[in-house]
């Protein structure tokens, strides 16, 4: 399936000249005497209201902008003004694309056994603006009494094809809170558009009654009497083009469904010649004749298409681990330690509104091997040697059978999230030798390990590679820190030049045994360590090399494509400068 790049902009122009025009008709409609002005108006009106439902449609899909958080809240907004909430027409129109022409969904034709009365009724009410009305009911029912959906969950064949399946999902949806919050803002919203324009009841009603009818007629003459097969069953409509503008391409529906994250104005570069387009007009017209009857069998939907069609977070119906509380509560605690940790911690809080899925698996992430960098550090307290609490961690990952307390939750969750990512596997792996290699800072620690210069640097390179490198994973980048290796460097000097006398406390000597001797004095409560001249000279030596490191892993950076990761590296080098300056500054 083909998808392609949004245009930000004009999305966004057209969308905002379409909620002006859509305000300015349903207040002309409300204070004009002029009958020919209100007719005129209510025209324009179902014509813009479409425009705005088609941007909703780009939202749904995703594809209104790849920024995440305008994509959603655009959503929300022109759903709000359908009316309807953004996540609660996302579960039935992409359930609607696993389901196309199915039995489900077959509403111009019909069985022999079927109920013609109800066949009839409910393919007339398309046509006639009925079916838009019961959108707002559905929600409704369902924000006031959700369990009445349990009672369409049966085999009654009359409600089989009625499309009820549809609203299946919600019945123990795992964003419930969040479609009943945009469900209340669409009614504060509406609301609030009726008592600002002081609108009137019945025009307004004609309005979107008007605007019902041309949508609902448009829903189904996409689809009436097309292939039942669930990527071509629909229609690229022949349609003027003032129509086809306003309604954002939306006839071009065969190519939509095949290719659902095509934006709107791909759409007809892809459309095949050869394939049947039919007029709407003729469509439209042979709706009103009824259903006929079936002509061919309920499609196969081929497991292939299946995944692909079913991949959106908002079709998942099993409950979906978080623990927001968790991670908000371990912030506050590093914060308390070190200021710094709540720059981190703002950094990806704030990140969540341009990528919301994004920032929360590097939270989680971030937190739990924060957390087991605290235990083997001694700055959090346990039950039992350190060394053993974090190898069950690493059992775990092995068997992937996780404990209750906040840190095993912490990893479940985090590796739930990042399941969905290409290099799952490869997370995996280098998460465990991130593991290891803190691990074995702690042993250095409790065996009074020395270290010389080639050990220290071999394990501050595989502790920062197998760090930055799971932040990358985590981020969905491409790149890896063998992509530019010198900032191992910088990051091994910073983390030495800034918590050099911290760890020389706590018993982590990271100063090389051929600087110091055979026996280093661990804790010297008198820290003559920093009298000492060969470590002086040592540290001197190291705060030259790095404006060397520095260039180089600059230099590495500039020459890497324009992507998240090189951004992440970007902001690591610079936030690395300071203590560089600061270290220069006093040599």
């Amino acid at each position: 399936m083909k998808s392609a790049k949004p245009n930000n902009l004009l999305n966004l122009s057209i969308n905002l000249a379409a909620i002006f025009l859509f305000l300015m008709c349903l207040y002309v409609v409300s204070h004009s005497e002029s009958i020919p002005v209100i007719l005129g108006c209510i025209f324009l009106f179902s014509y813009v209201a479409n425009t705005i439902f088609a941007l909703l449609h780009e939202s749904v899909h995703r594809v209104y902008s790849h920024t995440e958080w305008l994509n959603e809240i655009m959503g929300i907004i022109n759903g709000a003004l359908f009316p309807t909430g953004l996540t609660f027409q996302r579960v039935c129109h992409l359930g609607h694309h696993l389901r196309n022409r199915t039995d489900h969904e077959m509403f111009d034709m019909y069985y022999e056994e079927d109920n013609l009365f109800l066949k009839r009724a409910q393919f007339y009410s398309i046509l006639t603006g009925i079916y838009w009305l019961t959108i707002p009911i559905g929600w409704l029912t369902y924000l006031i009494c959700p369990w009445s959906y349990r009672l369409l969950k049966t085999d009654n064949v009359a409600i089989k094809h009625t499309g009820a399946i549809m609203l299946h999902p919600f019945i123990d949806h795992p964003k419930k809170w969040r479609i009943r919050f945009e469900l209340l803002f669409v009614i504060a919203l509406q609301v609030a558009i009726y008592l600002l324009l002081d609108l009137k009841f019945l025009q307004t009603l004609a309005c979107f009654w008007v605007f019902g009818l041309f949508w609902g007629s448009l829903q189904y003459a996409d689809h009436a009497w097309s292939p039942r097969d669930i990527l071509k069953g629909a229609w690229n409509l022949k349609v003027n083009p003032i129509t086809r503008w306003f309604f954002l391409n939306y006839h071009y529906h065969q190519v939509h469904h095949m290719n659902p994250k095509l934006p709107w104005n791909h759409l007809p570069k892809h459309v095949d010649p050869h394939e049947p387009q039919p007029s709407f007009l003729k469509i439209y017209f042979e709706m009103w004749k009824g259903p006929r009857p079936a002509q061919a069998p309920n499609p196969i939907l081929k497991e292939d298409i299946k995944n692909e069609l079913s991949s959106d977070e908002d079709l998942r119906v099993e409950k979906q681990e978080s623990c927001e509380w968790n991670c908000f509560k371990q912030f506050i605690q590093f914060s308390l330690r070190n200021k710094r940790y709540a720059s981190i911690a703002f950094i990806l809080y704030s990140f969540s509104f341009k990528n919301w899925k994004m920032a929360k698996r590097l939270r989680h992430g971030f937190c739990a091997l924060q957390v087991v960098d605290d235990l083997l550090d001694g700055d959090r307290k346990c039950q039992g040697e350190p060394l053993e609490v974090v190898a069950k961690v690493l059992q775990c990952l092995e068997t992937n059978d996780w404990g209750q307390s906040d840190l095993h939750q912490l990893f479940k969750v985090y590796l739930s999230q990042l399941k969905s990512s290409p290099d799952y596997l490869e997370g995996v792996e280098i998460l465990k030798v991130v593991i290891e290699a803190m691990m074995f800072d702690r042993s250095r620690v409790v065996n009074k390990l020395e270290l010389n210069y080639d050990q220290l640097i071999a394990q501050h390179r595989k502790t920062f590679s197998t760090s930055l490198d799971i932040l990358l994973i985590s981020m969905g980048s491409s790149l890896r820190t063998k992509d530019a290796p010198s900032i191992l460097d910088v990051f091994a000097w910073c983390s030495m030049y800034r918590d050099l006398e911290e760890d020389l406390d706590k018993g982590l000597v990271n100063i090389p045994v051929e600087v110091f001797g055979e026996h280093w004095p661990n804790k010297s409560p008198d820290k003559s360590w920093a009298r000492n001249s060969k470590v002086q000279e040592w540290l001197k030596s190291e705060n030259i090399k790095v404006q060397d490191y520095s260039l180089k892993a600059k230099a590495e950076l500039n020459a890497l494509i324009d992507e998240p990761g090189k951004k992440v590296f970007l902001i690591f080098v610079r936030s690395m400068d300071k203590y560089i300056k600061k270290a220069m500054s006093a040599i």
